[in-house]
């Protein structure tokens, strides 16, 4: 569920997940049925969601900021583990790239119908 969520704030930031959201469109809350609970804000090229579930006592974070056709992602998990990636977007295609908590690289593109 937590890398949809980052996936999701990264291509769409703007995008409802599968849970309830209210708030602003440059600060809101959402829900999700697992529990957890993300607190995302949005100030001119930064985001940052702050994520909690109380039943569980994890909590993460992460924080991207958008330059151009660039977005660098960078957060922290629950175990203290870190991930990184870098999105740039050309025409309709976004090609991604980084490193996620476990430290394993990935690199993927995506278009208006599907990611590779």
């Amino acid at each position: 569920m937590r890398i949809a969520l980052l996936l999701a704030l990264t291509l769409a930031p703007f995008a409802a997940s599968a849970g309830s959201c209210e708030g602003t469109p440059t600060k809101f809350t959402c829900r999700e049925p697992d529990g957890t609970i993300s607190a995302v804000e949005i100030q001119g090229p930064f985001t940052t969601t702050k994520g909690h579930n109380p039943d569980t006592g994890e909590s993460w974070s992460q924080r991207s900021q958008r330059s151009g056709v660039l977005t660098k992602t960078v957060g922290k998990a629950a175990d203290g583990s870190t991930w990184e990636w870098t999105s740039q977007t050309i025409g309709n295609r976004t090609f991604t790239h980084g490193v996620d908590s476990r430290g394993r690289s990935f690199s993927y593109h995506c278009d208006a119908f599907r990611c590779y």
